[in-house]
Order: C-alpha cells, then sequence, then structure tokens
C-alpha cells in the first residue's frame, strides 16, 4: 500500500518545515505501530536516564533521530495516511 508520512521538523524556536514521506508499507496503521516500536527501543538502547530526545532508528529506509519527534519533553509521532487520505488532506481546492 502507498503510504505518507507526515511530520514537522525544527528545533522549536528558529525553524520549522513539514516534511512529507512516501514508501510503501502494509497499511498506515501498521506502519505507525512500527514508527513507535522503533522510536521506544531507539531511546532506551543506551540510554540509561531515559531521555527522549536520544537515539536513532532506521525506518522505511531512513534515519531518524528521536529528537526529531520530541519537544519539551512531549512526543508527537507523525501522522500516516494512505496516498488517497494525504490527497484528500493536503489537496488546494480551487
Amino acid at each position: 500500500m502507498k503510504i505518507v508520512m507526515h511530520y514537522v521538523e525544527g528545533d522549536g524556536c528558529t525553524y520549522s518545515c513539514d516534511q512529507d514521506l512516501p514508501f510503501e508499507y502494509e497499511s498506515a496503521e501498521a506502519a505507525l505501530v512500527e514508527f513507535e516500536r522503533l522510536f521506544n527501543e531507539a531511546r532506551g538502547n543506551g540510554n540509561p536516564k531515559g531521555n527522549l530526545a536520544m537515539g536513532q532508528f532506521t525506518f522505511a529506509g531512513m534515519e531518524f533521530y528521536c529528537c526529531t519527534f520530541v519537544d519539551g519533553g512531549q512526543v508527537f509521532f507523525p501522522e500516516f495516511y494512505t496516498l488517497d487520505e494525504w490527497f484528500e488532506q493536503k489537496r488546494i481546492d480551487r
């Protein structure tokens, strides 16, 4: 199934940008479950203090840093859409 992962990347102060990454996966729900599993595993590896922002992992062939999805101690996971759902969400009606 064609899936698009959407998230906002930034430093919480000086910049932010929307990221939309297309890939193929079993389903949007399965992609989210796997992403959360990898994120949680990465932040626990070699991180005895449990700092949410530390760690990195590979998902859908791309490297991610846990800090990309943490702001002020809170985790913000990306949104996963099917291609059709993403199009409906992002299209500009004329």
